[in-house]
């Protein structure tokens, strides 16, 4: 009889103790506030960009970019850890442009995906896929 009342009560322990527990996952590092604001996109893959406009708002703490892409406007979400970058497939409005800005959008959206880290210098944030520079923009003042 003693021994099932041990076994209860171990039982019951161990419940109560798995109630406590919580799996701790990576906690996304957004306090990087420097990372946050406006850029113009100067150039992507180093080819200059002059013409088109194209721009990032980047909103840490709310883990979403915002921007107009050449053609159309989109957003993507991201998660920002201390050593990655991870930016979602961008969701864009369809307005049909000339096949020239449809072709830089295009490129656009499938460098963005590619995007595993950043640096932010002198009010230049570049974009890379592990060395490869994806994308250089300059700070903007909205």
């Amino acid at each position: 009889m003693k021994h099932t009342y041990y076994i209860i009560a171990l039982a019951i322990g161990l419940f109560l103790n798995s109630c406590a527990t919580e799996k701790k996952e990576s906690e996304p590092d957004v306090k990087a506030p420097r990372f946050s604001g406006y850029y113009t996109l100067t150039s992507i893959e180093d080819t200059p960009i002059t013409k088109q406009g194209i721009t990032f708002n980047i909103e840490s703490q709310k883990r979403r970019i915002t921007g107009f892409s050449g053609c159309n406007s989109y957003n993507a979400e991201f998660t920002l850890t201390k050593d990655k970058l991870d930016i979602t497939d961008p969701l864009s409005t369809k307005k049909a442009c000339p096949a020239e800005a449809m072709d830089l959008e295009k490129k656009v959206f499938k460098n963005l995906i590619k995007v595993n880290r950043y640096t932010l210098k002198n009010g230049t944030l570049t974009l890379y896929n592990k060395d490869q520079v994806l994308f250089k923009a300059t700070s903007t003042a909205l």
